[in-house]
Formats: structure tokens, sequence, C-alpha cells
């Protein structure tokens, strides 16, 4: 009886699940499928999903509040050009010309609106990372400006010339502590955009991800080459006011001559894009303009946007001759 106890346990255990080699190896490899499985599960997540996405109402109102001050300065920065022009810009850029701060106020108010835009832009996915690039890079630009504009240099008096003594001491002037917590605030605001910027930027780094649509876009579009558009214009315009006496036909026209020459580039960027890569100049592997090899944006798209930018130049440049009567200097 015992011995056939013992060859009964002796057979369980040989075709026993738990301790067979085979089973053993089997499980073995099931346990690495799997983990490999939610490994690349998880590795998949992290290349697509964005921290800088908005995933609630929440996220996008942050985005709003931050930038809402943008928006509102600059409502207000448009609708007083002429006045701030003459009694903010122009004294703090002395001896520089009129023109010259009528030019730099105008950048100023394009980088506001454009860079707000793109912040709030990037709460959509992978669209943050060129978005809240380029946008907090626009608004670093207008910090800048209005720093030294309005309180640095203000009123064309240097914030060092008001007097002698610090800003803490009892005997500082009104003017000066002012000037001295607008300048700090300034300051925190650029702090603040540079962390963003330096988000995104790590982010691109750490988890590479397809573009979307927005980034698609904005890559198509090219937003920051529009400046090498508009500062020659602005150039010439004040050649035309200072060194030729030639009156310019107001503001309204001129800024319309300038959407129209930002349209113009717009055009140009994309047709560029377009026929360099129905030509095959632009390939995966030697492009520097990715917007149609990698399939950012689809050629249709490409093209309902060329008629876009086309029809909004031609709009504006025709309004802005008919509006001056044929204006010599317009059509110039």
């Amino acid at each position: 009886m015992r011995q056939r106890r013992k060859d009964d346990a002796t057979v369980d255990a040989q075709f026993s699940p738990s301790s067979s080699p085979a089973r053993n190896q089997d499980d073995t490899k099931v346990g690495k499928t799997s983990g490999a499985n939610a490994t690349s599960v998880y590795k998949d997540k992290a290349q697509t999903a964005s921290l800088l996405k908005a995933r609630c109402l929440k996220d996008f109102l942050a985005r709003a509040c931050f930038v809402g001050i943008f928006v509102t300065e600059n409502m207000l920065h448009s609708t007083y050009f002429e006045l701030e022009v003459d009694t903010m810009v122009h004294p703090a850029l002395a001896p520089l010309p009129r023109e010259a701060a009528v030019a730099l106020h105008l950048v100023l108010i394009v980088f506001g609106f454009c860079g707000a835009i793109f912040v709030l832009l990037s709460s959509f996915d992978t669209a943050g990372r060129t978005a809240l690039t380029k946008g907090t890079s626009m608004m670093l630009v207008f910090m800048g400006i209005i720093t030294w504009t309005w309180w640095i240099n203000r009123h064309g008096t240097p914030y060092w010339q008001l007097d002698p003594y610090p800003f803490w001491d009892i005997h500082c002037s009104a003017e000066k502590k002012n000037r001295t917590v607008h300048i700090l605030k300034n300051i925190s605001i650029i702090g603040a955009l540079t962390i963003f910027q330096q988000m995104a930027k790590y982010e691109q780094d750490a988890q590479p991800a397809k573009p979307s649509f927005f980034e698609g876009l904005i890559t198509a579009l090219r937003p920051w080459t529009f400046t090498s558009t508009l500062a020659p214009q602005l150039v010439g315009l004040a050649v035309l006011r200072c060194m030729l006496k030639l009156e310019l036909p107001g503001y309204r026209v001129t800024l319309a001559l300038l959407f129209s020459l930002v349209a113009v580039q717009a055009t140009a960027n994309l047709v560029n894009s377009w026929r360099d890569f129905v030509k095959g100049v632009d390939t995966k592997e030697s492009a520097g303009d990715r917007t149609l090899v990698d399939n950012l944006v689809s050629i249709q798209t490409l093209q309902v946007l060329i008629v876009l930018s086309l029809t909004c130049w031609l709009s504006f440049f025709f309004w802005s001759v008919i509006a001056t009567d044929f204006s010599p200097v317009v059509l110039g």
C-alpha cells in the first residue's frame, strides 16, 4: 500500500501543470509577451499624449486668463494708437523719428495678438509644442518692447535718472517705485513665458510624436517669416514720410497694405511647399519643409489655404487702392 501511494505521488508530480518544465516555459513566454505589450502600450501613450494638451475646460480657461491681459492690452493699444505713439513710444525712442515709433508700436501689437492666439492653440495636443514655442517667443518680444517704452524709458526719462535713491529707500519718489513694481512684474512674466517655452522644447525632445493638424497649419503658413515682409515695408514707409516728405494715406489704409503683404507672404510659403513637393524637390530624407512630406497637411487643404490667402491679399490691396483714389504711393 505504501509503495502504491508513493508511485501515485510520483505520477501526479510528473503530470502536474505547475511542475511541468514545458508549461513553465510557456508561462514565462506569455508573461514576457504581456509585459512587452503593456510596455508598448504605455510607450505609445507617452509618445502621443502631450502634457500641454488641454484635458478639461479648466486647462483652456487657465490659458485664456493668462493671455487675457495681453489681448486686452493690445486692444487698448490699437484704440489709442496715435496717442500712445506720440506720448509714450516716440519719446522713449528719441532721437529716432516718429515713423520708427509707429513701426515698433505696430510690431508690438501684432506680436502681442499673435502670441496670445498661439498660446490658446497650444491647448490642442502636439500643436502645443510649436504653438507654445512660437507664441511665447512673440510674447517675449512684446514684453521686452513694452518694458522699455513704458517703464524703463517712460516719456523719454530713463529709470536711473529719476532720483539717486534705491526703490526700497523711504526717500525714493513715487514715480520710481511705481516703475519698479511694473518692471519687476514684467520680469516675472518673462520668466513664466520662458518656463513654458522650455517645457515645450523639452517635451518635444523627450517624447517625439506625430504633429497634429493645427501644428501642420502653423508649419504650412510659417507666420514667423512674416517679419521679413513687414520690416522692409515699414522701412519704406518711413523713408517716404521722412526723407521724401510724402504724406501717407492714413493708418487704416497703411495697415490694410501691411495685411495684404502678410497675405502675400503666406501665399508664397504655401505655393513654395506645394510646388516643391509636386516636383519632387522635397523628400522625406532631404526636405527642410516638412508640411507635405510628413503629411502634416493634405494637398487639398494646402490648395484651399492658397486660395484663401490669395483672396485676402487681393481684397486688402484693391480696397486700399480704391479707398485712396488710385494713389501712386499705394500703387508703388
